[in-house]
């Protein structure tokens, strides 16, 4: 698995992320003085597949770049998401995922 490091702009979050979980997250983050898992990002696009917290802590303690294996999300079909237990949805399309994540940007 290759992680390259990805500068900030070209991330694309397409989720709402709880804020105690970035806070505990962005201690431990200062503590190890690093991210332990790198995100994973679709190539494509630049839209966040796993990492939203760790991207949010990026954020607070303004980091230029990130650690993240690319992948092709559209074009790769083992790749899915499931939606968060008890968020009122059975369901997402990558489509709806890559959409959310353009949506980002404005």
């Amino acid at each position: 698995m290759q992680v390259d490091l990805v500068p900030m702009e070209i991330l694309l979050p397409h989720e709402l992320t709880i804020p105690k979980k970035v806070d505990e997250l962005e201690k431990m983050t200062h503590r190890w003085k690093a991210y332990v898992l790198p995100l994973v990002v679709d190539r494509n696009t630049g839209v966040i597949l796993d990492g939203h917290h760790r991207h949010q802590v990026a954020l607070r303690i303004g980091l230029k770049c990130l650690p993240c294996v690319l992948v092709d999300y559209q074009g790769d079909d083992s790749i899915e998401l499931d939606v968060w237990p008890n968020c009122g949805r059975d369901s997402v399309t990558k489509e709806e995922v890559v959409q959310a994540g353009g949506s980002s940007r404005t």
